[in-house]
């Protein structure tokens, strides 16, 4: 918990004032809309 805590942070941090691309790569696949509906249950 304290590594996700930590680096949860760190996005907030670096993310802040530029969208970096290495803070919304690792970021996009699990927070779209796309992703959930395929594990909901759709996509087996």
């Amino acid at each position: 918990m304290r590594i996700l805590k930590s680096v949860a942070k760190a996005l907030k941090e670096e993310g802040a004032g530029e969208p970096d691309p290495w803070d919304t790569a690792p970021v996009a696949p699990p927070v779209s809309p796309s992703a959930p509906a395929a594990t909901d249950g759709r996509g087996r």
